[in-house]
């Protein structure tokens, strides 16, 4: 996949989609799903700073391919890759341990904490509301939030219902 960043640097779109599809076939023989998904994901960053807009449908593909990889290593009993993951398993750890006013409350109080990122910020306030009883999926299909938050997203709904 080095080689294939290196291109897109280069603006060399053909030779790094190229390089990240041959990357994510590797990835899918050995069975290595954080791989495949990090290869979907720099697929659609091809697309996306290609600027062709033909290639919107592809590049969302990309995103969906890339969040579905890593749902399903999460299903399969994989850790959390990243700090939306983490945020999530220990809210649902609290809930099932009866302390669902404290997550609530520790969320809001990360969701209006300054010195935190934006997106970790949504991703609490999302957090909150499946709490809160919104379990639509489709809070997990908007492209413009990274494939891992929206698949913990769905992870989140899935053992919160189960």
């Amino acid at each position: 996949m080095q080689l294939a960043s290196v291109f897109l640097r280069q603006d060399k779109y053909t030779e790094a989609i190229a390089g990240y599809e041959a990357a994510r076939a590797i990835f899918e023989q050995q069975n290595e799903p954080t791989s495949v998904a990090a290869a979907w994901h720099q697929l659609g960053m091809v697309y996306e700073q290609a600027g062709d807009n033909d290639k919107a449908e592809t590049t969302t593909n990309a995103w969906t391919q890339a969040r579905d990889a890593y749902l399903a290593y999460r299903q399969q009993g994989g850790y959390a890759q990243y700090p939306s993951g983490e945020l999530a398993d220990d809210i649902l750890k609290a809930i099932t341990q009866g302390e669902t006013d404290k997550a609530i409350n520790d969320l809001t109080e990360l969701a209006q904490d300054n010195e935190l990122p934006d997106w970790y910020k949504a991703f609490a306030n999302q957090i909150v509301t499946i709490i809160n009883g919104a379990t639509d999926t489709s809070i997990a299909n908007d492209s413009s939030q990274d494939f891992d938050e929206a698949a913990e997203l769905l992870f989140f709904i899935e053992r919160l219902d189960a």
